[in-house]
């Protein structure tokens, strides 16, 4: 259950960093027959879908790394299912992590982390 308010609250803070950023949430928690997608944005002329991980520990480079070959392969395969039903340009696989720590957020935002 913590595990699960953790993500939740992770893919808050990703969604209001994004949107700080100047960024514009299409979709949060795409879901189709292969998975999900926790967010999905436009910056300029670009579709961003971003994959959240969010941790409670302060190395943020951890939980980049622990999206892994086969997480990436099913990203990549849930992009291509979405841009089949829905033609959006230019894309890009983003990945956002989320740090709680004591004394506050850390975000670190890997832009195109994932190439299709």
């Amino acid at each position: 259950m913590e595990r699960i308010k953790t993500g939740s609250k992770g893919e808050e803070a990703a969604v209001a960093f994004l949107v700080s950023l100047g960024y514009k949430i299409i979709h949060r928690n795409y879901r189709c027959r292969l998975g999900e997608i926790d967010i999905i944005a436009r910056d300029g002329h670009a579709t961003v879908f971003v994959e959240v991980r969010s941790t409670n520990y302060p190395h943020l480079e951890l939980a980049a790394q622990s999206v892994r070959h086969r997480k990436k392969r099913k990203l990549v395969n849930l992009v291509n299912h979405y841009v089949q039903k829905h033609p959006v340009g230019d894309y890009r696989i983003d990945i956002i992590c989320i740090g709680f720590l004591p004394d506050g957020i850390q975000v670190q935002h890997y832009q195109n982390a994932v190439t299709c």
